[in-house]
């Protein structure tokens, strides 16, 4: 979902963030998300994925 989304290299940058700070720190200084927001995004392409 984040490689669709953002791009390879912001997936990368994210591992990369969150291997040096909290996940949650990771995903708003990378993603601009909340921990929550990122969590619907994800359920949501999931859910149109498996379907």
């Amino acid at each position: 979902m984040v490689a669709g989304r953002y791009g390879e290299a912001t997936l990368v940058r994210l591992y990369r963030t969150a291997g040096r700070v909290p996940e949650a720190t990771a995903l708003r200084d990378v993603l601009g998300l909340t921990r929550e927001r990122f969590t619907t995004l994800w359920r949501d392409y999931v859910t149109k994925e498996l379907a």
